[in-house]
């Protein structure tokens, strides 16, 4: 009876789970039917997430059968913790990792200096509206809760500027790290645990450098996975994701530290190992993050605006929303004035930033389900509930606000900013693809007039379904069709001659011209580059750090592939160099030469006798066995001191013969020249220097047994510590067992960089004879060609020099790297050959 009561008990528990995920999803599909209804009009699915989440709080609340369900909705610390890692890896997965390492500088401003301006500014302002204490616990607790962003997909399409999509990805994620270890400290501080200054620094240290390894650590051991598994799918997604929530468990509830940064730090290392995967999987991984990235803030978005509105109902009734306009308005001045203040200096870091860039980044910030999280959060802590509850309804109207303004008014706003719109090297590009394709159709037409069995077609109606629109075909006032030339001649309309007529052009059409043609060179070299790849030339991260070159150069004034960079690869081992050389100076052995008299020859074989080398190191044990008795007995006072004494000078005078035997076996002409030969050795001197100290420490032990001051024990304590330090000299055994293997290590790692720089330098020289050779198919002025072939020559001539001297200093190098490309080539040319195998269905 009672199992079948449990077992009813079970199934109506899982009934009742069931009914409860039943009625999140049908407002979820609502939320995306309607998002796919009002796609046209450009308004956010978080604001009609919100809205349908809010009809549903509404419902719940006013319906007694559905009421209990909002005790079971999700806490949000469990939101967090399904939807923070997804976050993460749709934001961080495909983020360019060149271009965030080179803005570093710009997101660290603005995530922290930016951050806590905002929050400190925002906050006092929030606690005047809400008529609170404005005590500065309260106003961080309340700043941090809105100073979070998101980034909304508009930016993340916006190609032309790369690095705004890049420099909010980081303030995103430092951003939002920064202020939930803040509400985890305002949380302390408000129970009294945090009360001093060092507590809060130990707090955030401790947040940061154990988020740090652990994600480190287990981005590391992941990578090494993506490696193997560069063409599965499914396993590599589930490594990708598994490893991400594995660390985000890790840091928040075994570590207690930031989950963010360590899931940053796990995803920042798998993103380094993109290239690694092959190209189908990547595009695969990067759909399945978005699906799962829709769907998980969809679901959070519809639950946690349920719950908000079961809680608050009651509250609106009451509620001013002026004021809640009021936090809109001073949240988003705040944001643009903290902006400004910060410009002179981000305009002078990374890849720098202009007023209408600043703008954008300021009007594109969104806010998430964060703020919903921490604000439901706060109230459910019984200290600080009274400013909780404000504090949420606000937050609700404050995202509806930004949704409904902000997210509905991007697109305009970027249109003016002229962000969204096409460059004119691109509207150049795109016109002359026009003009190719509509040469081949009118080709194609006049071959099927001839042809019999379409003759008698409707030619004109034929014409008319074929022809293509270009929005970018410019007309002249005299109807002519004018198309837009960039090959170093410009045209003016002659009245007399009734055409278009070349004229020299001005300084600025020259310099105009001259950095359009710079940017058609980059692009053949970035051609180039992918067809050495595709045919195997080069592998995914060569290719990757040669398209980062050109990047670089594309964003820079000059439009130019700078060589600074690149001979810092062939610079790179100097460093490593020093490493070996220093290494070289720890000689295990020097043996000069035997000398010529008969006992020091005797003397000479002994010193460099392997069995005579064990045996002090038998000794040195035992020494060290007898140093630790000794403390002993120093402690437990047992009277055996004279033992002690005698043991010790035995040990002493086999230190100092082995002393004297090496001395005089070095001395092959006089005893000057042992002594020298002796201190060449690192290990001998450390040797004379534990023979100094035995000698001190002899001394002193045998003074103290004649005077019979054994009350001296802290004296014999010292010595008898300092004889343990003799272990060091059993490091010369270790050592040398690992000796040669490091010097590998180094000159394997000098062979990998110099092959690495090889391969790089062989590819741009590769990529410049291309280029020279396209340069009269790019411009026709002479002057141009000749500025530009000059440039391209000497730039492949220092490279070329860079490279002759790795070929004669290592020459195994480049037979290498040949060896390499050539097995390469043969592998992409045996994968052509299966992939048309496929094609002919064989």
């Amino acid at each position: 009876m009672n199992y079948s009561l449990e077992g009813f008990e079970i199934y109506e528990n899982s009934h009742e789970l069931h009914s409860d995920i039943a009625i999140c999803v049908i407002p979820v599909l609502l939320a995306i039917i309607l998002t796919s209804v009002l796609s046209n009009l450009y308004i956010p699915h978080e604001l009609v997430a919100m809205l349908v989440g809010g009809g549903l709080g509404i419902i719940i609340t006013y319906m007694p059968l559905l009421h209990r369900m909002a005790e079971r909705f999700w806490a949000p610390y469990d939101v967090l913790v399904v939807l923070q890692p997804i976050l993460m890896l749709k934001m961080l997965y495909t983020v360019d990792t060149f271009i965030f390492m080179k803005s570093l500088s710009q997101i660290l401003l603005v995530s922290t200096v930016g951050l806590f301006m905002f929050i400190l500014i925002f906050g006092f302002f929030l606690m005047i509206l809400t008529l609170h204490e404005a005590s500065l616990i309260n106003v961080i607790i309340a700043g941090s809760i809105l100073a979070p962003i998101d980034i909304p997909d508009l930016i993340l399409e916006l190609e032309r500027v790369k690095n705004l999509e890049v420099l909010m990805d980081g303030e995103s994620t430092f951003g939002t790290a920064l202020c939930l270890m803040t509400f985890d400290l305002c949380v302390g501080g408000y129970a009294g645990i945090i009360t001093k200054w060092y507590q809060v620094v130990c707090f955030y240290l401790r947040y940061i450098i154990v988020s740090t390894v652990v994600g480190y650590i287990l981005g590391k051991t992941t990578a090494v996975l993506f490696r193997l598994l560069y063409n599965d799918f499914m396993n590599a997604v589930v490594a990708l994701v598994a490893s991400s929530y594995m660390v985000y468990f890790l840091c928040e509830h075994i570590f207690y530290c930031s989950g963010t940064i360590g899931c940053f730090i796990n995803i920042f290392c798998l993103s380094l190992e993109r290239p690694s995967l092959s190209l189908d999987v990547d595009v695969e991984i990067q759909r399945f993050l978005n699906i799962c990235y829709y769907n998980a803030e969809l679901f959070s978005t519809v639950v946690l605006s349920a719950c908000v509105m079961v809680r608050l109902l009651d509250f609106f009734k009451d509620f001013q929303f002026p004021l809640a306009l009021g936090v809109y308005i001073i949240g988003s001045v705040i944001r643009f004035l903290t902006l400004l203040l910060l410009s002179p200096i981000l305009s002078r870091i990374g890849y720098g930033l202009d007023f209408t860039g600043l703008l954008a980044i300021f009007w594109a910030a969104k806010k998430g389900p964060l703020q919903i999280i921490t604000t439901i959060a706060l109230t459910h802590h019984s200290i600080i509930d009274d400013v909780g509850s404000e504090i949420l309804c606000f937050t609700l109207v404050y995202l509806v606000l930004l949704y409904l303004i902000n997210g509905t008014t991007l697109k305009f706003i970027l249109q003016k900013f002229g962000l969204i719109l096409f460059s004119e090297a691109r509207k150049n590009n795109i016109n002359n693809c026009f003009k190719f394709i509509n040469e081949r159709r009118l080709r194609l037409i006049s071959a099927l007039k001839m042809n019999r069995f379409y003759s008698d077609s409707n030619w004109p109606l034929i014409h008319e379904a074929t022809k293509l629109f270009n929005p970018f075909k410019v007309e002249t006032v005299h109807g002519l069709v004018e198309d837009t030339d960039l090959w170093g001649f410009r045209t003016t309309y002659c009245p007399t001659c009734v055409k278009n007529v070349p004229v020299d052009p001005t300084k600025k059409d020259y310099l105009e011209m001259m950095n359009e043609v710079r940017r058609r060179v980059l692009k053949t070299e970035r051609v180039s580059y992918v067809k050495q790849y595709e045919v195997g030339i080069l592998d995914q991260h060569e290719l990757r750090a040669l398209l980062e070159y050109v990047e670089k150069a594309v964003d820079s004034k000059e439009l130019i592939i700078h060589l600074d960079d690149i001979m810092r690869l062939f610079k790179d081992t100097q460093v490593i160099l020093k490493l070996k050389k220093y290494l070289m100076s720890f000689k295990f052995r020097d043996l000069g030469t035997a000398p010529q008299n008969r006992i020091k020859r005797t003397f000479y074989t002994i010193a460099i006798s392997r069995n005579y080398e064990f045996t002090l190191y038998a000794i040195i044990l035992l020494n060290i066995v007898s140093a630790v008795v000794e403390m002993l007995l120093l402690y437990y006072h047992i009277p055996d001191f004279d033992i002690m004494v005698i043991v010790n000078t035995i040990f002493f005078t086999i230190y100092l013969v082995d002393f004297f035997i090496k001395i005089v076996g070095y001395s092959n002409y006089s005893l000057s020249q042992g002594v020298k030969l002796f201190f060449r050795l690192i290990w001998n001197r450390l040797d004379f220097m534990m023979l100094i100290l035995a000698t001190i420490d002899i001394i002193i032990t045998n003074l103290i047994y004649l005077s019979n001051a054994i009350r001296y024990n802290y004296v014999l304590e010292s010595f008898a510590i300092l004889r343990i330090f003799r272990i060091l000299r059993l490091s010369k055994l270790v050592s040398e067992k690992f000796y040669l293997k490091m010097l590998s290590h180094c000159d394997n790692l000098i062979d990998n960089r110099l092959t690495y720089a090889f391969t790089i330098g062989k590819a741009l020289v590769i990529g410049y004879e291309e280029a020279t050779e396209l340069i009269p198919k790019i411009v026709n002025n002479f002057k141009i060609q000749e500025g530009i072939r000059s440039q391209l020559e000497n730039d492949k001539v220092t490279v070329s020099k860079e490279l002759g001297i790795i070929a004669k200093e290592r020459p195994w190098i480049a037979t290498n790297v040949k060896t390499k490309q050539a097995i390469l080539a043969t592998l992409v040319f045996m994968r052509n050959n299966i992939y048309q195998l496929k094609t002919d269905v064989w």
